[in-house]
């Protein structure tokens, strides 16, 4: 059984090519495929039950992680409607001419200072829910 777990470990850490620790891996793969080992037990896990499915809204691609990763990410908010949260930007990518161009201030460079607020949110939230169950 444990060779198999690792093997499927494996198989899907290579397939989305993202880093997750492998107790939060084998918390979520053991409840969703409904499977119980004799002795083990989830609370081991620290952060148990916090594992969250990300999406790339560029890439269209999803990953499971428990803090948002280090990527452009889309986020839920209310209304049904999302948000674009992106952790780096540089003030001035692309091809901008460089010249008097430079000190103006362009809708784009307001997007990106949004998608990163945006990203600071998002992974404040954790931290908060963290020091509540902490203190509580």
């Amino acid at each position: 059984m444990q060779q198999l777990l690792k093997a499927i470990y494996y198989n899907q850490f290579a397939k989305i090519k993202e880093k997750i620790l492998f107790f939060d891996w084998l918390n979520t793969y053991l409840h969703k495929h409904r499977i119980t080992i004799p002795d083990y037990h989830p609370s081991l896990c620290a952060i148990e039950g916090q594992v969250k499915l990300w999406h790339n809204p560029i890439t269209k691609q999803s990953t499971v992680f428990v803090h948002p990763p280090l990527h452009t990410i889309s986020i839920l908010i209310p209304k049904n409607d999302s948000a674009v949260a992106t952790p780096f930007k540089n003030p001035w990518e692309g091809d901008r001419e460089k010249d008097s161009q430079e000190t103006q201030i362009f809708f784009d460079e307001i997007r990106k200072i949004i998608e990163q607020n945006n990203y600071s949110n998002q992974i404040l939230h954790p931290m908060a829910t963290q020091i509540d169950s902490i203190s509580t």
